[in-house]
């Protein structure tokens, strides 16, 4: 990667656009980068580094802090570089998130950050993230390793060059990202002491599970059982001692179960015994009750078969009354004729009722009829001009609504107007303050540069001898030299000074061309105003803005009283067309429903005539039928059959009860006959027994019996127990022996990977290991450019063995005194001698991360060091290594402003500080 061309803008201490050609420097050997302290040396690093990554190169300078202070308002901050790689050219532009003045000028906005990649097929990159991922991508390397290839840093030398294993690890982490081998230590560290505690859980659990064991406190066992309580007993012994626990209490529970099973069998032969008493006791019970109620049914029978047979001999008047009964029901449906023809009579007398009430009710409604249709029709006379007189009202609304519609908007003008002039009168108090202060100012400002100019001149006058021309005049007498003043300012503060003088007039002006435009708007407005308000109430006495307010109001009043009338007259307008129209659609209908109603009364007549001529023919029936018939109506007809039948079921009645008695009776009777005889046979060979011997007995059984239970209960739980805590000894001691394998697998790679082995070995952890293997590559490439630095006399080298065993070892270095045969530590390095060895170290460290990244090509690098340390045979030493770095076409700029570095190199950036602020570079080539 070379940079071409290199464009700042408001970045760091370059205020103004200034642009750098790089390709002028070529393609190869060194350039220097030159100028005062704080001209902005480093910044031309960073705005590249900032252009490719968004980022600037240093600890203590953030994105944030890189616009330039010196930048006005209107000039952006942005970086633009124009770069080589591969043969081909690309063009990267980014800007920063910051603060600029608006576009109109009168305030001030935030422009957002945004970045542009122009690659060289023509298509374009945008957006911060994925022209920085672009910019990875094309390069092979990111902010951090570009930094490190390309910008050897101030102050950086020395810290790499010093440092201790644990320092130079993190500083090797960072760069050769080696954390993944840390956080493999981690997690074997992590995963030991895991296994570590999990042992440590189980024999915890193991012993919970031993001091759970339970034996019956006779038992000889329980002496071994407390030693192993005491953990005096190994796992297998352990295991053997619950194993004979288990078998003692396993013969005791099959020796008590058969105690239980011989009580039980007595218990049960007691019971069956006693359950068979108590049914004899019940059949003895029932045999007596049976044989009282058999005695009792004998009487019974007698009698109901009497009564029985009584009522046999009914059966001839019961079958004289049902003949009767036949009679009756065949001549009542000659009643029921009758009946219907006085219905139908009755029918025809509601239907002429009926029809009379509407017949009345139809000549009402047709006197009404026709009535309604005469007074409608003078309503429709009266109400004949309601449409002319509703679009009169109609026009005069509109009217009076657009004139209410127009003052409204006159007042809105009005209250506008009102408002401009306030802001007027506030912008030109502010503008008059402003004229105020900058007058003041001024004032002070003149006088301060009047005391600078003759302080000047003071300082020029000391210097003046006679005979010797004045720098000024050339005079060579100086009959009355100036003298320097008290108090006078210092170049920064007339400077400051003149800053804020010009600041404030700039403000007077701003504010001048605000307050001017404010009042031509209020004018402007105001006029509109008086002319619109001419034009509505032809009025044009208001000149004042007050009066031409008050003036609207009142307008503005009336013409809403008029809107007002002129809405209850359009609604009372409106009433009237509605009114007409309902006339209009209901006098056809009153019509057309007084025709219906009189051909409806006609029809109603002719039915009321056919009526009487049915109730006629209906009454001369009912007449004759009436004269055949033995009772006077249906009804005496019917009660007299009602109470023959009636007699008729007493009859049948007393008999089903007689019968029905008779043969229960008998049923019964049969029944306790066979229940007695059946009791005898059973009641047969059997004698009383002592119930209250056997109940005795049996309460004495069933205590023995729940006593031996209870002991087998204790014993069955023991087993439980003991059963269940054997098995998670074995199952957990398995366990135990699994995890102790393991643990002693990792403790011995965790104590490797972390340098933690014991013995007398080194303590070298594997990511320092890892590290080393940079270190020695690093050191390698270094040795080549301090051995042509130090002629020949210094050569770095890895220490291989600490001093204490007992610290981290692996990345300490020495130096190899080539004049003496000695090594010694870096540390006893003259000054002179550190820089060469911290520069070398650098240098190598630059070239190992560049072969790392995969090889990328990398044509330009910068180094930025303090060479004004170092003596001139020294500095000429590091000079012929610098000029080692450019073989292979690439370029070195050197940041410092050493005054032999400038005679030795030709190709120069100069970087210039001015006294107004920001800086300007020239390329020299």
């Amino acid at each position: 990667m070379r940079p071409l061309k290199l464009i700042i803008t408001g970045f760091g201490t370059y205020c103004q656009r200034t642009e750098i050609n790089l390709e002028q420097l070529g393609t190869q050997g060194l350039y220097l980068i030159t100028g005062d302290t704080g001209s902005g040396k480093t910044t031309i690093f960073d705005a590249i580094s900032y252009a490719l990554y968004g980022s600037v190169n240093g600890q203590n300078r953030t994105i944030a802090m890189i616009r330039s202070t010196f930048a006005t308002p209107d000039i952006p901050t942005e970086v633009e570089l124009t770069f080589e790689y591969r043969g081909k050219t690309y063009v990267v532009k980014r800007n920063p998130e910051y603060e600029r003045r608006s576009r109109r000028g009168d305030s001030v906005t935030k422009q957002i950050a945004e970045a542009t990649l122009s690659m060289p097929d023509g298509t374009v990159v945008t957006g911060q993230g994925k022209v920085t991922n672009a910019i990875n991508e094309l390069l092979g390397i990111d902010a951090n390793q570009f930094s490190q290839i390309v910008m050897i840093a101030q102050g950086d030398f020395q810290k790499l060059l010093m440092e201790d294993t644990g320092k130079r690890q993190d500083i090797f982490r960072k760069i050769f990202k080696t954390d993944y081998y840390q956080i493999l230590q981690q997690k074997l560290s992590e995963q030991e002491k895991n296994l570590e505690r999990e042992c440590t859980d189980i024999g915890k659990a193991l012993s919970i599970f031993v001091n759970g064991i339970l034996c019956d406190p006779t038992s000889t066992l329980n002496i071994e059982l407390e030693k192993a309580k005491s953990n005096a007993l190994g796992i297998t012994d352990e295991i053997e001692l619950i194993q004979k626990i288990i078998a003692e209490d396993q013969t005791a529970h099959k020796k008590l179960t058969d105690i239980i099973t011989d009580l039980e069998k007595q218990c049960n032969t007691l019971r069956d015994t006693l359950s068979k008493n108590e049914e004899t006791e019940k059949l003895r019970a029932d045999y007596k009750q049976k044989s009282a109620d058999f005695e009792e049914i004998q009487k019974t029978i007698v009698e109901v078969k009497q009564a029985f047979e009584n009522e046999k001999g009914r059966a001839k008047e019961r079958t004289d009354k049902e003949a009767e009964l036949a009679v009756l029901n065949e001549e009542l449906k000659k009643y029921e004729e009758l009946d219907t023809i006085a219905k139908d009579v009755k029918d025809i007398e509601n239907q002429k009722k009926g029809l009379k009430e509407q017949i009345d009710t139809l000549k009402a409604d047709c006197e009404e009829c026709d009535k309604q249709t005469s007074s409608l029709s003078e309503k429709l006379k009266e109400l004949a001009d309601a449409e002319e007189k509703f679009y009169k009202a109609d026009a005069a609304q509109k009217e009076a609504d657009k004139r209410k519609n127009d003052f409204d908007e006159l007042e809105k003008s009005a209250a506008d107007c009102e408002h401009l002039l306030k802001e007027f009168n506030a912008l030109q108090e502010a503008y008059i303050s402003t004229q105020k202060s900058y007058e003041e100012f001024d004032v002070n400002y003149k006088h301060l540069r009047k005391v600078y100019m003759d302080e000047q001149a003071g300082i020029i006058a000391q210097e003046l001898k006679d005979g010797v021309p004045c720098p000024v005049c050339g005079s060579l007498d100086h009959p009355k030299p100036a003298t320097k003043s008290e108090g006078a300012p210092t170049k920064e503060q007339l400077d400051q000074a003149e800053k804020e003088d010009k600041e404030l007039n700039l403000a007077v002006s701003s504010a001048n061309t605000k307050c001017a435009e404010s009042k031509t708007l209020y004018e402007n407005t105001l006029k509109v105003v008086k002319e619109n308000y001419a034009k509505l109430a032809k009025d044009e006495s208001a000149e004042d803005l007050s009066l031409l307010k008050q003036k609207i109001a009142e307008q503005k009043d009336k013409a809403l009283n008029l809107l007002k009338e002129c809405n209850k007259n359009l609604e009372e307008e409106n009433k009237r067309v509605e009114k007409k129209n309902k006339i209009n659609e209901e006098l056809p209908e009153l019509q057309e429903r007084l025709k219906q109603k009189t051909e409806e009364l006609q029809k109603k007549n002719e039915e009321l005539s056919a009526l009487d001529a049915r109730l006629q023919e209906k009454e001369k029936q009912a007449k004759e039928q009436r004269s055949k018939l033995k009772f006077e109506n249906i009804d005496a007809a019917r009660d007299a059959v009602s109470a023959l039948q009636n007699q008729i079921d007493k009859l049948k009645q007393d008999f089903d009860e007689a019968e029905n008695k008779y043969n229960d009776e008998q049923t019964k009777f049969t029944a306790l006959e066979s229940q007695v005889k059946q009791l005898e046979a059973q009641l047969k060979g059997t004698e009383e027994i002592n119930v209250a011997e056997l109940k005795e007995k049996l309460d004495d059984l069933d205590k023995e019996r729940n006593n031996i239970t209870d002991q087998k209960t204790a014993v069955d739980s023991r087993l439980t127990t003991n059963n269940t805590a054997l098995e998670n000894i074995k199952q957990r001691s398995q366990e135990l022996s699994v995890i102790q394998n393991q643990y002693s697998y990792v403790s011995a790679l965790s104590k490797t990977a972390n340098g933690g082995l014991s013995g007398g070995k080194e303590k070298i952890k594997l990511e320092t290991y890892i590290q080393m293997t940079y270190f020695d590559r690093i050191i390698a490439h270094a040795n080549k450019r301090l051995m042509i630095m130090s002629d020949m006399q210094y050569e770095l080298v890895r220490k291989k063995e600490a001093a204490d065993l007992r610290s981290q070892t692996g990345l300490e270095l020495d130096v190899i005194d080539h004049y003496n045969g000695g090594q010694r530590s870096v540390k006893s390095l003259s000054g002179g001698e550190s820089f060469q060895a911290s520069l070398a170290l650098a240098l190598g460290l630059s070239d190992e991360v560049r072969l790392s990244a995969g090889g990328i090509k990398i044509d330009s690098m910068f180094i930025d060091e303090g060479f004004g340390t170092l003596d001139s045979e020294t500095l000429q030493k590091a000079f012929k290594a610098l000029s080692g770095i450019t073989e292979g076409n690439r370029l070195v700029g050197i940041i410092s402003h050493v005054d032999l570095l400038k005679e030795k190199i030709d190709k120069q950036i100069v970087v210039k500080k001015a006294r107004t602020g920001g800086s300007t570079v020239k390329v020299i080539v």
